[in-house]
Formats: structure tokens, C-alpha cells, sequence
């Protein structure tokens, strides 16, 4: 299943990203190598769509080497793709501490979700404490971000589970 759902997400990525002439990106990421050289080749480029191609390669190879170069992105273009390639390729404090520090940031609105996504696949049972004492800190009636049930649900498929963060995920389907 999670197989299933990782081909659909890529499959939008894969179309939009990718052209016939970026062989050698196509190439070291089809054999699996990510020869370092080609990736950063496109994620240094100052072409949108070849950058793009390029985090897509790196979501793929599992290797948080190449974290500190994300990070040095420019977020209002590539945030949606950062945060993909962060949650894809592992865990790694570096890509956590940095998570959570986008998410103090305000960041606009539309990036809670890919955030929040992020960190419940790649947070450790201390992240979802910290998560949860984020949401309880709200004193308002509705918690005023999306992406936290998406989070707990992270946390919870990789068997990293808490009463709190289990009222957490019956509030918000209960009162929505």
C-alpha cells in the first residue's frame, strides 16, 4: 500500500519534472547511483524545472548527504519539493531541526501540510510529544493549521503512537 501511494505521488512529480533532455539526471537516477556531480549539476542550475528534477532525484536515493544543499534553496520557490525530498530520503536531525524551525517561521498557509507531512515521516516519538504540545498550546476552538492529522498518521505508520496524539486525531475528525 504505501508502495501504491509513493508511485501516485511521484507519478504528478515524475510528469512535471522531468524532459527528455536531462539523460544523465534520468540516467543515475534510474541505475540508482545519484552521482552526486549530475544532481547538483541540476539543483544548482538556474532552471526551475531542472531544479525540481533534481530534488525529485533526491527524494528517490535515501541519502541525507545531500540535506545541507537543500537546505540552501530558495523555500519561496522550492518549499512544496524541500520538504518532499526531506521526508522521502530519510531521517536525519539536520532535516528535523530544520522542519521545525520552518515551522516557526510562518510560512504561508499552504505549507503547514507538506511541513507537518514531513515531519511525521521523518520525526522521531520526541517530534510528536513536540507536535502535540504544539497543537495543545492553541487555546482557540479550532487548531488553525491543516496537516497535523496527516502528521499523527505519519508518526502512527512507522509505529510511533501516543494517547495524546490519538485525541488529537479523534478531535479533528469529530469536530472538523
Amino acid at each position: 500500500m504505501r508502495i501504491l501511494i509513493s508511485v501516485l505521488l511521484l507519478t504528478n512529480f515524475l510528469i512535471a519534472q522531468y524532459n527528455s533532455t536531462m539523460h544523465d539526471l534520468i540516467k543515475t537516477t534510474y541505475k540508482r547511483s545519484f552521482d552526486t556531480h549530475i544532481i547538483y549539476k541540476y539543483l544548482n542550475s538556474n532552471s526551475e524545472q531542472k531544479t525540481k528534477a533534481a530534488l525529485l532525484s533526491i527524494s528517490q536515493s535515501e541519502d541525507t548527504s545531500f540535506v545541507p544543499e537543500l537546505l540552501k534553496l530558495d523555500l519561496m520557490k522550492y518549499s512544496n519539493e524541500v520538504c518532499f525530498a526531506l521526508a522521502q530520503i530519510g531521517t536525519c536531525d539536520q532535516s528535523i531541526n530544520f522542519l521545525w524551525k520552518y515551522l516557526h517561521s510562518s510560512p504561508l498557509p499552504d505549507q503547514y501540510p507538506k511541513i507537518f507531512f514531513a515531519i511525521g515521516k521523518i520525526g522521531t516519538d520526541n517530534d510528536l510529544k513536540k507536535l502535540v504540545e504544539f497543537y495543545n498550546s492553541f487555546d482557540g476552538p479550532i487548531f488553525p493549521y491543516e496537516g497535523i492529522s496527516e502528521a499523527i498518521l505519519q508518526f502512527q505508520i512507522r509505529g510511533i503512537k501516543s494517547d495524546d496524539a490519538k485525541a488529537i486525531l479523534e478531535t479533528e475528525i469529530l469536530d472538523p
